[in-house]
């Protein structure tokens, strides 16, 4: 019989959880009216009581690690937390400023991530209503930004520029938080709908993340129903057919006839891949070539932001290998020996007819290899929520 408490911490530390999916959100409203919501400083003091109450349960047996991995999780967290505090006497003497909101992102949200995306994976089944409402509410974050963003550029993508404030919004984090959580909002068999998927791809896309909206397409492809007969496949092809002749007429009726093209920005965006013209690829590229004289130089133990002793903030690795130069080989092996395993622990699973811990650790894998770096927090809740799920019904911590 679980108790009482347990069950109390696992739906908090679940909201927790979502809490931080919905920072974008929040976010979006100061970026938009330009008022201070203190929304990290909140998030912070409710991360430290769900903290010391996750380390109670554990000492009390109330709530032991169900398995190794989230075990390993926990250690290997706890080990950058403490080498990124060691960084103090390293980054905070170049840039105090950036040092401490580095922190937001290294050391609060990856906690805050991977105790919600535990206790999420062991309630998974009783916590729907609150992944769907978290699920809307960046829907219409979305909806508004790529409202704002046609009023002012004739594009059809979220706004991240406020020019009467001067502030930028960190586009990235709407779409990863979307693209999480549409994955995991399916429906209760962990299957997603052709259409529901196209629907998704499509608001990503107003995200104006092209990593958010790559990550999900992969990761939804693990949700949707591979039972399907030859004549639901045909069906489904031919409906994609007609969806795309749709697309395609609407396209050029609207890039013939309007003075502003509603997918200018999304095109050439998606060219600028394929040419290798795109600014932002070429500076990340122009990163990554430098790497091999940092690994000379940080590869062993790590620097805490090493970038700010070469280029200035910012000027990380942008995908997994930022995790070498920043915390030393070994962990950085670790980290992989344990996304490696998670991996193959979802596939494992895989015939228990529920996808979403698989669509989960596909998204966050897809993310951190091609593009995402250490100041990602999103790994840690996939780490958290794939190591666990669908252990829930063996736990006792829901009634079947």
């Amino acid at each position: 019989m679980v108790k009482r408490s347990t069950r109390v911490y696992l739906g908090i530390a679940s909201l927790l959880g979502l809490s931080a999916f919905i920072s974008p959100a929040i976010g979006y409203v100061r970026f938009i009216i330009g008022v201070h919501i203190p929304y990290l400083q909140i998030l912070s003091a409710c991360l430290f009581l769900v903290f010391l109450w996750r380390l109670f349960l554990l000492g009390s047996g109330g709530l032991p690690f169900f398995t190794p991995l989230i075990l390993y999780s926990w250690i290997l967290l706890g080990a950058l937390s403490f080498r990124q505090l060691l960084g103090f006497w390293e980054a905070y003497p170049l840039d105090a400023v950036g040092y401490i909101q580095t922190l937001a992102l290294t050391l609060i949200y990856p906690w805050i991530y991977l105790l919600g995306g535990e206790a999420l994976a062991l309630i998974y089944d009783r916590s729907h209503a609150y992944v769907q409402t978290g699920y809307l509410l960046l829907l219409a974050t979305t909806t508004i930004g790529a409202y704002e963003g046609f009023m002012a550029t004739g594009n059809i993508y979220v706004l991240f520029s406020n020019y009467r404030t001067g502030m930028q919004f960190n586009y990235q984090t709407l779409g990863d938080s979307l693209g999480l959580l549409a994955v995991l909002s399916a429906n209760s068999s962990g299957r997603i709908s052709s259409m529901r998927l196209l629907v998704n791809a499509l608001f990503i896309s107003f995200t104006y993340s092209r990593s958010s909206l790559l990550a999900y397409l992969i990761a939804a492809l693990a949700e949707i129903n591979y039972k399907l007969n030859i004549k639901r496949y045909y069906t489904w092809g031919i409906s994609l057919v007609y969806l795309a002749l749709i697309l395609s007429v609407t396209s050029y009726v609207l890039l013939t006839s309007s003075r502003h093209s509603l997918f200018d920005t999304a095109i050439s965006r998606s060219k600028s891949i394929i040419s290798m013209d795109d600014p932002s690829i070429k500076e990340r590229l122009k990163i990554f070539e430098s790497f091999p004289k940092m690994t000379s130089r940080y590869g062993l133990l790590g620097r805490f932001m090493y970038e700010l002793s070469e280029q200035g903030r910012g000027y990380y690795v942008h995908n997994i290998l930022s995790y070498w130069l920043e915390y030393g080989v070994f962990p950085f092996i670790i980290l992989l020996i344990i996304l490696f395993l998670v991996v193959v622990r979802q596939f494992t699973v895989f015939k228990t007819g529920n996808h979403t811990g698989l669509a989960v650790i596909i998204f966050v894998a897809v993310s951190v290899l091609l593009s995402r770096p250490y100041v990602w927090p999103y790994l840690w809740f996939g780490l958290g929520f794939a190591s666990v799920f669908p252990h829930m019904k063996k736990s006792g911590l829901i009634r079947k």
